[in-house]
């Protein structure tokens, strides 16, 4: 069954507005507000412990204890003070076990302490991360992320003002830069300070005191009963446990820029499957006004259009559609078998920055319109379009289109019109209207199409707005659509 080339190119053509970007390449060290996300995992060494950017060899290095749920750390310092007075005397207080003969240097020693106290250092707790799978987004330029390898990756530039310091976020009004201590930490450095103290210390009157070589000058020593004392604390540690990562800020881009590779049917980020429509949403990508396909004079969709290239792993890529914004292409069959592959777009052949991009052996999805994401694209057997006022009954056909089903037999042909001997998916195909599975009496290529499926399927019980799932080799298809029963 063949349904109008109208109807079908209506999916091939949709744009999309850009989605936000996942900016952190593999790697990556970053806080997330709550469990870490798909793709990365919670970052141990991290734990409990504040960041401060890595000097050259020194990623890696920890110091302190980290704290626990909602601690503040604290330090204290050991005092060494004495009060100093002039000559030499003694202090006769017979048995008293507190007498003690004052040195000759003039120096009475007495023990002191100093009271632990919060170190006052603000702290928000997030969970630490680290990027562990593909796909790995884009970063905007200037953003700063943290990465345990030794030099930071391609297009990131070491963030030299950072270096040997905490970063800490700055107020609306505040200038970005360094602060505090003018020395950054060195390697590993547990950085100590030391206090000065400063009090009274109460001395008891002692009555008849002798003074030694003085008979006529005997008096009441210590008359005033209070000395005045200044000293200094022995330097303590800061008591922050830190870690040390090497901080890179991101290079601006001088080329094209992908923040995104999404899926060509749902506009959904996940793993593709080869012969499928994909499409990339960045800047720079291509024209400002847009151009759509071109047939090459052998039949086979142009693989530069406007300049314009997509290239994975060194295949260049058919394409749909190009503009400055988004492109739209067909994931090589020549990938087969790949887990990941790497991404370059091209224009005017200036490269952009490569974009990592997760490969499975199937990804389905099913068109939907581009005006209402949750309706899909349906189609009777008059050819008229499936909706609200021309509903479904039980076992009447319909023809969806869809696309990711993977590798088929006979081979798919890259950016070849689909031709008889129509190729189908090796895996198997299966729909559920309305959570009924239904009756697939076709489904393989769209004749006259390049990377489309066809299913032509029979309506089950299912009356109103009926959502469909759609599963090859037991993939499910993730984006929410429906079609109209009656």
């Amino acid at each position: 069954m063949r349904v109008s080339p109208t109807v079908a190119l209506m999916a091939l053509a949709c744009v999309h507005p850009a989605l936000a970007a996942d900016p952190a390449p593999m790697g990556a060290v970053s806080f997330f507000d709550g469990a870490c996300p798909d793709g990365w995992l919670s970052y141990s060494a991290g734990q409990g412990r504040a960041i401060v950017a890595a000097a050259d060899g020194e990623q890696g290095r920890a110091t302190g204890s980290p704290l626990l749920e909602g601690e503040s750390p604290h330090h204290e310092h050991e005092g060494d003070v004495g009060i100093r007075m002039t000559g030499s005397t003694i202090r006769p207080f017979g048995d008293d076990p507190t007498s003690r003969r004052i040195a000759s240097s003039g120096v009475t020693p007495f023990d002191t302490i100093v009271e632990e106290a919060p170190a006052d250092v603000p702290i928000v707790r997030f969970s630490p991360c680290i990027k562990t799978e593909a796909p790995a987004g884009a970063a905007p330029p200037g953003m700063v992320l943290f990465f345990e390898t030794s030099a930071c990756p391609a297009a990131w530039t070491p963030l030299d003002e950072g270096q040997g310091r905490v970063l800490t976020a700055a107020a609306p009004d505040e200038p970005v830069g360094a602060f505090g201590a003018v020395r950054p930490l060195d390697d590993g450095e547990d950085r100590k300070h030391a206090h000065s103290i400063r009090g009274p210390v109460d001395v008891e009157v002692v009555e008849d005191t002798v003074w030694s070589g003085c008979n006529t000058c005997s008096h009441r020593w210590a008359l005033d009963g209070t000395y005045e004392y200044r000293g200094q604390a022995l330097p303590a540690s800061s008591g922050l446990p830190y870690l040390q990562l090497r901080a890179c800020a991101k290079d601006a881009p001088s080329g094209p820029l992908i923040t995104r590779i999404t899926h060509g049917a749902d506009f959904q980020a996940r793993p593709l499957a080869v012969g499928q429509h994909a499409t990339v949403f960045g800047s720079q990508l291509g024209p400002p006004e847009g151009a759509g396909a071109v047939l090459q004079p052998d039949g086979s969709l142009a693989r530069t259009l406007a300049g314009v290239q997509v290239i994975l792993d060194g295949v260049q890529a058919p394409l749909f559609f190009v503009r400055e914004d988004q492109i739209n292409f067909q994931v090589p069959y020549e990938l087969a078998g790949r887990s990941a592959v790497e991404v370059v777009v091209t224009w005017n052949g200036e490269p952009g920055e490569p974009f990592q991009l997760a490969l499975q052996e199937a990804a389905p999805a099913l068109f939907a319109w581009s005006d209402d994401p949750s309706r899909l694209i349906a189609v009777h057997a008059d050819g008229s379009v499936n909706g609200p006022d021309n509903a479904a009954s039980a076992d009447d056909t319909l023809v969806l289109y869809a696309s990711g089903e993977g590798q088929t037999v006979p081979p798919g042909r890259t950016g070849r019109p689909s031709e008889a001997p129509f190729p189908v998916p090796l895996a198997e195909v299966e729909i559920l209207i309305g959570g009924e599975a239904a009756v697939i009496d076709y489904a393989g290529a769209a004749p006259g199409f390049v990377g489309l499926m066809q299913i032509n399927v029979r309506m089950t019980d299912a009356t109103g707005r009926a959502p469909v799932i759609l599963k090859v080799g037991g993939v499910e298809s993730v984006a929410s659509a429906s079609l109209y029963g009656e």
